[in-house]
């Protein structure tokens, strides 16, 4: 099997091109910059190609996707994304630069890697983009977080217009919400707090779920207990 993963220097991503190598699959693992962590799995595993690019970079993304020609892709996640902690306020003191950040990086970098990725993608294949309790506006009860939450509620109208064009062709796609990671995104309070979960707890929960449970997944957008949430 060949899986694509965005992200994967670190954290979630990381984790997901670990699990994958161990079972055997080649990953193709795109970062931002080779992390020690992710150069030492490399190295252990001889089924990992690893690019660094920037995902808001269009004509790099495109250069490497269109690149990758002796296989398809059986799955791809989305897993690249930000946050900003100072941006946890109300609307008076929102950045409206650093929003539209967060919009280049966890909504429209998602779609640039649909765009030339699909071609890749296997009829019947997977499209997972990791997105966040925080981008449903059914369950929504923060006031304040704007562009994070406003950035990941983006994300998932894509994954459904993405899902109705490529129905035909069997894909699946689905949103995926992690839970609160102890990692740099989930900061001190994560780390500290039991209500967390370890990036590799919720990467082997996904695993699990999409190759071994598949017909028990709770729609389209679910969490790593694969409980269903509103979109």
């Amino acid at each position: 099997m060949n899986v694509l993963i965005t992200g994967a220097g670190r954290g979630l991503g990381l984790d997901l091109a670990r699990i994958h190598a161990r079972r055997g699959d080649h990953v193709y693992a795109l970062a931002h910059s080779l992390t020690e962590e992710l150069g030492e799995t490399a190295s252990t595993h001889g089924n990992i190609t690893v690019f660094t690019v920037e995902l808001t970079d269009d004509d790099a993304v495109r250069t490497i996707l269109e690149g990758i020609k002796e296989a398809s892709v059986d799955t791809v996640y989305n897993v690249a994304g930000i946050w900003y902690p100072d941006q946890r306020t109300g609307i008076a003191d929102t950045d409206l630069d650093k929003m539209a950040k967060l919009y280049r990086v966890n909504a429209i970098a998602p779609v640039r890697v649909m765009k030339y990725g699909k071609r890749l993608l296997k009829d019947g294949g997977i499209l997972l983009n990791v997105s966040s309790e925080a981008g449903s506006i059914g369950e929504c009860w923060r006031d304040n977080d704007y562009g994070y939450c406003m950035s990941k509620a983006a994300l998932n109208m894509a994954s459904m217009i993405f899902q109705n064009e490529t129905r035909e062709r069997g894909i699946r796609v689905y949103c995926y919400h992690p839970g609160w990671m102890r990692t740099r995104m989930g900061g001190e309070r994560a780390a500290a707090s039991p209500e967390s979960i370890s990036p590799e707890e919720a990467a082997e929960a996904l695993v699990s779920l999409l190759y071994e449970e598949n017909e028990k997944i709770s729609g389209m957008f679910f969490d790593y207990r694969n409980k269903k949430w509103e979109w």
